[in-house]
């Protein structure tokens, strides 16, 4: 909202400044020619010699602009480096305000002995990506000339964005091969000051040489050595532990952190009031909708219940708006604005349901949310970036709770999961306070996945499967799937199950509640399985856990560069019917092993046989409880083994062999 209003001023007083220019090939020194191998890392097939970006905010015209020129060189050691580095893929967008467009760019490859093989025109390709909401993504594309083993490639392009400035700008040290110089020239915007603003940074995770004065007021930061940044399964989010800085305008002095956050709670409350201001009509209809209400608990369902299922939110895909149709809509100016046309942004019904909570005599305010899918926040970091989530806090008793209905698929008394456990920032206009958002217990994110199956003499498996998802499991699959065809679903979907079972063959796939508000997300389908099971003489052998079948490991390597981090708790319940093969019985029937997670969850397996001869499978596998996902790497051997323990259970194997006689005539 802030930046919304600074940016017209900003470019209200910018005159023409200098447009920044491409830079030179720097030289190449022998020893960089001989070089045979890496220097960071022994087992790196390519290493950055340098990775330098100039990035400069700047003026053309009455246009304020932003101008990156990246410049890359890159040392090549093995095939695999080969492979990796000499594809490159540039993005750019089209359809925005903001667009991104590429320009001047040029490539070489450096033999050992100093020859160069400069990258032709007609070798850049252009695509398109990616097409949305008048969106277009395009990538241009070239492949470095007559690379081998111990040359060099380097090359250099430009990117330009209007109407933008550097503005919460992401400087990143790590990259996807080790690095051994990575440096940003930044050059702020001559005139900010003008408006009464200034440039600053935050690094995280690296050190740097500071920022250092440079020719054309550019302003110089380097990092030495840097690893290549390695993603894990369950890792931090990768703000979290990657190499980055941020760099940001402000007007804020920022000496004291209680008065920082104190004053900006201040200052948010002012901002959020004239969004909330009740009119006659916003407090008329707070009194028909709690008429009756005997308490707060109730004034909230009711009020709840009626912004979430009656007031429109066109910019969300499970209303089918198309672009076109969305750039008519006009703006809502306050919670009254809302209600006169049922409809409007997340942030407008945020709005209108704390003006609607006030008028009905609650203690209801907008709240500041950090998120954990990025960088954890930091109340010691004075700026409000990793602060912007806006969800509507309501007192209720001596408590708070919290919602969020910009996120619809959120079931009442839960969050988007990177809102769940975090801080928030309780506006006020004279004491604004701090308080966590509370985490859901594993129980409210639950998958039931059923399966009643025939295992018929020759291995084939058939039957039908259901899965039901609820809590942020089913929110994540509404929000995955709410904008998709049927078509697009079934296709989807049957693909995730031949991937895990190359001859499975699915037929009658079917969903349910794809944007249901409240109702969990259901699919089902019919499924038969040539070769389920491993036929070996007389014998059978047969995995009666369809679900976990041929799932891979949670944790594959055997040390752990980042800390093991679960979105959030969740159970699994798995309730599997099979009918075995006549004339047929066990020859092993044990059972998986279950176990207690002391403190965190628990798994429990329960096999028993009909009288009809159906095998019946239960699990229930519960995890992250007391809000407990997030481990330090150091306990990364007992949390693999703990896996590796549920992983062989659940790969369990039963064999059946032809019964006797006298046991087919019983």
């Amino acid at each position: 909202m802030r930046f919304a209003r600074i940016l017209p001023a900003l470019a209200a007083v910018l005159a023409l400044t200098p447009v920044a220019r491409a830079v030179d090939w720097a030289p190449i020194t022998p020893e960089e020619l001989a070089l045979q191998k890496p220097k960071i890392d022994p087992n790196a097939d390519a290493e950055a010699l340098f990775w330098e970006v100039w990035i400069s905010d700047q003026s053309q015209g009455d246009m304020i602009q932003n101008v990156k020129t990246h410049y890359v060189r890159v040392k090549i050691f093995t095939e695999r480096g080969v492979e990796s580095q000499s594809t490159v893929d540039l993005t750019g967008i089209r359809g925005l305000s903001a667009a991104v467009r590429i320009h001047d760019l040029r490539a070489r490859t450096i033999k050992p002995d100093g020859a160069i093989v400069d990258l032709e025109k007609d070798a850049v390709f252009e695509r398109d990506v990616a097409k949305a909401g008048g969106v277009k993504v395009l990538t241009r594309s070239f492949s470095m000339p007559n690379v081998e083993p111990g040359d060099i490639i380097e090359y250099q392009w430009r990117e330009f964005t209007d109407n933008t400035i550097s503005w919460n700008e992401r400087l990143y040290f790590q990259r996807d091969i080790p690095a051994w110089r990575v440096t940003y020239h930044v050059r702020p915007h001559p005139r900010a000051g003008q408006v009464g603003l200034m440039m600053r940074s935050q690094a995280f995770n690296v050190e740097t040489s500071g920022f250092k004065q440079e020719p054309q007021d550019f302003w110089g930061v380097s990092a030495l050595d840097m690893p290549a940044f390695v993603e894990e399964s369950y890792m931090p989010p990768e703000d979290e532990v990657r190499s980055w800085m941020l760099i940001f305008y402000t007007r804020e002095n920022k000496a004291d952190v209680e008065k920082f956050w104190n004053q900006f709670g201040k200052d948010v409350h002012k901002e959020f009031e004239q969004y909330t201001k009740a009119d006659g009509g916003v407090k008329k209809k707070a009194a028909e909708l709690t008429a009756g209400a005997a308490d707060d608990e109730q004034k909230l369902a009711k009020i709840l219940d009626f912004c979430r299922n009656e007031i429109r939110n066109p910019f969300h895909d499970r209303f089918g708006v198309s672009a076109e149709e969305r750039a008519s809509i006009k703006d809502n100016r306050n919670a009254s604005d809302t209600l006169k046309n049922m409809q409007g942004t997340g942030f407008d019904i945020n709005m209108l349901f704390a003006a609607l909570l006030q008028s009905a005599g609650l203690d209801a305010r907008p709240v500041m949310t950090s998120r954990r899918d990025g960088r954890f926040f930091n109340i010691n970091f004075l700026d409000r970036y990793f602060l912007k989530d806006i969800a509507v806090g309501v007192r209720i008793g001596e408590g708070w709770r919290f919602f969020d209905l910009a996120y619809p698929y959120a079931e009442p008394g839960m969050l988007n999961w990177a809102q769940e456990g975090v801080a928030a920032l309780i506006p006020d206009s004279k004491a604004p306070t701090w308080e966590q958002t509370p985490m859901s217990a594993p129980e409210r994110t639950t998958a039931r996945r059923t399966g009643d199956f025939t295992l018929l003499p020759d291995g084939t498996l058939e039957g039908t499967v259901r899965f039901e998802y609820t809590g942020h499991y089913g929110a994540t699959r509404k929000i995955a799937n709410d904008g998709r065809t049927e078509q697009e679903r079934i296709d989807a979907f049957t693909e995730g199950v031949t991937n895990r079972l190359s001859t499975a063959e699915v037929s009658e796939m079917k969903f349910e509640n794809v944007d249901s508000l409240d109702a969990p997300f259901i699919y089902s389908y019919k499924v038969r399985i040539p070769g389920y099971a491993t036929m070996t003489g007389k014998r059978m052998f047969f995995q009666p856990n369809f679900f976990e079948r041929n799932v891979g490991a949670a944790f594959t390597t055997s040390e752990r560069i980042h800390d093991i981090y679960f979105r959030h708790g969740w159970r699994e319940l798995d309730t599997i019917t099979i009918q075995l093969p006549k004339g047929m019985e066990f020859e092993e029937a044990s059972a998986p092993e279950g176990t207690n997670i002391q403190n965190v969850g628990h798994y429990n397996i329960k096999i028993s046989i009909t009288p009809e001869g159906k095998l019946i499978y239960a699990r229930d596998f519960l995890f992250g409880q007391n809000g407990t996902i997030l481990f330090p790497k150091t306990s990364y051997s007992q949390l693999k083994g703990l896996f590796d323990f549920l992983k062989k259970q659940d790969d369990h194997v039963l064999t059946l062999r032809e019964a006797s006689t006298a046991a087919q005539a019983n």
